[in-house]
């Protein structure tokens, strides 16, 4: 069986995750960050589970950096809560093109995602540019939803999940999201999905039909349809229409409205090209 080192701080949580991961992987627990980093490069370990906060408290930013640069292919799975002081923390940690899924605690099976990550199976993630974009835009009550929103909607999860995960019911999220004047959470959601799509196909360089695979999207026109449904582009238009920083602009303006610069909270510039084989 494989093993996966673990910083995990309190014995309750322990408990959680050798009990989810019995019949998934040995878990190998340590005390602090350094040690993790130390088990991540030298142990044999598949993967790491952290939380989003050391043993001290502090930010695990530092040592998901140390662990990227020394183990560039070891897969990082964050196991948390996610709250609105947690969307900060989370942002320090996550960059985009990192190999790593957050896991909500306590909602969320960790099981399934650690077996992706022993396979090798977790892509590049967007999620910190949709969190970074999105969130500062969205009234505070709705920074939980659009957080979750952004790191999983590519799961394909359900807007139900997703509601209950950010602790608001589905029919006050919807009041919320038109309050707001921003589109209804099947709209944001399935556009999310689109960015995704599109962050794969024009920045890690993946084909429709390799995104379609990783994220499980049907049939084989199902890319297309989803780009131009709620993006208006078609794959092949993407490179021409200006890329995944296009597809943001796009994007924002679709879910919510007009005047798009003056409601930015900052411009981002096309990422770098990214390879993850």
């Amino acid at each position: 069986m494989p093993t996966v080192g673990a910083l995990v701080r309190d014995f309750a949580t322990q408990d959680a995750v050798a009990r989810q991961l019995a019949r998934v992987a040995d878990v190998q627990f340590v005390n602090s960050a350094a040690a993790l980093v130390q088990v991540g490069v030298e142990g044999g370990v598949g993967a790491v589970i952290t939380e989003l906060s050391d043993e001290a408290g502090r930010s695990v930013a530092p040592m998901v950096v140390e662990l990227t640069a020394r183990a560039p292919s070891l897969p990082i799975v964050l196991y948390d809560v996610l709250n609105r002081p947690a969307i900060d923390r989370l942002q320090e940690i996550l960059v985009p093109g990192l190999r790593t899924e957050f896991v909500l605690r306590d909602v969320e099976p960790l099981g399934t995602t650690v077996r992706r990550a022993l396979a090798g199976a977790l892509p590049p993630t967007v999620a910190p540019i949709l969190i970074e974009r999105f969130v500062p835009l969205a009234p505070l009550s709705l920074h939980v939803f659009i957080a979750v929103a952004a790191l999983k909607a590519p799961s394909g999860r359900s807007l139900e999940h997703l509601a209950q995960w950010s602790g608001v019911a589905r029919r006050t999220l919807a009041r919320r999201l038109a309050a707001a004047s921003w589109q209804p959470p099947s709209v944001v959601l399935q556009t999310f999905r689109a960015l995704d799509a599109v962050w794969l196909m024009t920045v890690c360089g993946r084909s429709a039909r390799r995104v379609r695979e990783l994220r499980d999207l049907g049939g084989p026109s199902s890319v297309g349809r989803l780009l131009r449904r709620y993006l208006g582009l078609a794959p092949l238009e993407l490179r021409d229409a200006g890329g995944f920083a296009a597809a943001l602009d796009i994007a924002q303006h679709a879910i919510i409205g007009n005047d798009v610069n003056s409601r930015r909270h900052h411009s981002l510039r096309e990422p770098s090209r990214v390879d993850h084989g």
